[in-house]
């Protein structure tokens, strides 16, 4: 169950109708709790706006402090990704298509009999048999095979999730389809673009045609297609990428620099929308809809494409972002001929970032660069990163060197393809078989702490405080202090009131990190690694 019943803490998915930021197991207990205390509270710290510029809108209608709860909410729909792996219809975890079962209807991958008459599945199941449609397991457990080890992405479910959404329509559900319907699809906007095609023929003349479904009118289907990928938040569940449509959550501005995060209660999904930084009251409430580490051109690119909107943040808005520079690369011209102290500014960045066909300029000599040259240039460096020998520690490692880290370096140090690197080798380092804590040199370890700290440095200015980027890079960060500290202090390079010192600090940050991400990892095992930080601290 996604939450616990405010009187008497057991497991519930019943979430008050008033606040929606207390979960109940019974009305029983709701009548309880509001005659004894919740009565003067219950109330929404959120309130629904609506202008031409933004559409629908939340604003805070009180203050809200950092690490709130700011509703939870159900979603309308959830379902595996266009493009995906093999996912069980039922349960939607991963297929293992070495040993599944083959639904009796409809001939998708189940992960057993039970998931075949999982409320999820039914209706589906139910319209592929009555069309007479079945996908053929034989050839597709062969592609399967044959692409990346039983694992290869797949376009069998791209019109599962458009199709569940029809199927609502005439339940006893169907309000859950009227308020899909009321979201924003851009349909419009999405009208001969590439994409639109492709959901044409594989979503709308899919369910037509091979469903039998011709009752069901294509700019309908194609506006539900719209609605999804305008509106539908990324589900990580147990490794698989999912999608859900959420109608509160919905309404959250986008932001580059966003006021809250989100995070999602198995096993239904539930939404939970906490506040990353304290936000006043009559003040908007945003998330990001994008990737927090890209920069300017490549959020801003990303949304117009997939979201059909032109984001003019603050973040967007200012050539450097905010003093992080995380689109600028050095100037070539400064670095040859300027004396040391000048090429901290020798950096090139864009005249005006609203505008993706914007001149870039040397803050330095004010030598210009077209935008065709910067696109090519951060397009050769994304090529160069999807060679297999550079998804390594040392292959990216050897990428920093070569382009992010000493002062000749082509890119600033902040630089969107630095610190992606850095992030996915804060997430090696440590954790994958031949570079565990036990496998890695103190140097390699050494390194780690500092890119740790440098990505701090960086998400400090654009994802702050209870943020879940800044939660995960802390938690790398305790652990690496932690063996750095047992490996100086047992190597008598540090005394043993510095190796107390370095392992309050862990535990400090272990419990910020229990903090932000309460609703991501296990708490009880967030709580079993403070016991036993806290022993090792009382025996040093």
């Amino acid at each position: 169950m996604p939450g616990s019943c405010a009187v008497c803490g057991q497991p519930s998915s019943s979430i008050c109708g008033g606040c929606k930021r207390l979960f109940y197991c019974s009305k029983e207990h709701q009548k309880l709790h509001w005659m004894k205390e919740h009565k003067g509270c219950c109330r929404a710290v959120y309130k629904l706006e609506q202008n031409d510029r933004l559409g629908r809108y939340l604003i805070a209608s009180e203050n809200i402090s950092k690490g709130d709860v700011i509703f939870y909410e159900s979603p309308l729909i959830v379902g595996p990704k266009t493009v995906t792996v093999p996912v069980c219809l039922g349960c939607h975890n991963v297929c293992n298509m070495d040993n599944y079962h083959e639904c009796d209807g409809c001939g998708f991958p189940l992960c057993s009999p039970q998931c075949q008459v999982s409320d999820n599945h039914v209706d589906e199941c139910y319209q592929m048999m009555k069309s007479n449609y079945r996908i053929k397991m034989d050839s597709k457990k062969k592609k399967n095979n044959d692409d990346n080890n039983g694992g290869g992405k797949e376009i069998f479910y791209f019109p599962i999730v458009p199709l569940r959404c029809i199927l609502l329509k005439g339940k006893k559900n169907s309000e859950k389809y009227k308020k899909i319907m009321n979201l924003e699809s851009h349909y419009d906007d999405r009208i001969n673009k590439p994409l639109f095609d492709l959901y044409k023929k594989n979503v709308a003349d899919f369910i037509r045609e091979r469903l039998k479904m011709d009752d069901v009118d294509e700019k309908e289907i194609l506006t539900i297609t719209g609605i999804l990928d305008t509106n539908a938040f990324e589900i990580v569940k147990n490794n698989v990428k999912l999608r859900g449509l959420y109608n509160v959550s919905s309404m959250l501005s986008h932001d580059c620099k966003p006021n809250t995060k989100h995070s999602f209660l198995q096993p239904d999904m539930t939404i939970v929308v906490t506040a990353t930084r304290d936000i006043k009251s009559g003040e908007l409430i945003t998330a990001t809809y994008t990737q927090t580490f890209w920069n300017t051109l490549s959020r801003r690119e990303h949304l117009k494409t997939i979201k059909c909107f032109d984001c003019v943040c603050e973040r967007c808005s200012d050539p450097s972002e905010l003093g992080t520079y995380a689109g600028a690369i050095r100037c070539s011209k400064c670095t040859m001929t300027s004396d040391k102290n000048s090429v901290e500014n020798c950096y090139v960045i864009p005249v005006d970032p609203l505008n993706s066909n914007s001149v870039w300029k040397c803050m330095n000599c004010q030598r210009e660069m077209s935008h065709k040259q910067i696109k090519m240039g951060n397009d050769n460096l994304k090529n160069e990163l999807t060679k297999s020998n550079v998804k390594t520690v040392t292959g990216l490692e050897e990428f920093l060197i070569k382009y992010g880290v000493y002062e000749n370096g082509v890119l600033h140090s902040n630089n969107y393809h630095v610190v992606q690197v850095k992030h996915a080798l804060i997430r090696l380092i440590g954790n994958t078989d031949g570079y565990t804590y036990s496998d890695i040199s103190d140097d390699l370890l050494d390194r780690k702490i500092i890119y740790c700290q440098e990505l701090l440095d960086f998400v400090d200015v654009v994802d702050p405080e209870y943020s879940n980027i800044r939660g995960e890079i802390l938690n790398e960060l305790q652990s690496s202090i932690v063996v750095q500290t047992k490996r100086q202090y047992n190597n008598d390079k540090i005394t043993k009131q510095e190796a107390q010192s370095n392992l309050q600090n862990a535990l400090n940050i272990l419990k910020q990190v229990m903090e932000i991400l309460k609703f991501d990892l296990n708490p009880q095992d967030f709580e079993k690694k403070i016991l036993s930080l806290s022993k090792e601290l009382d025996e040093e």
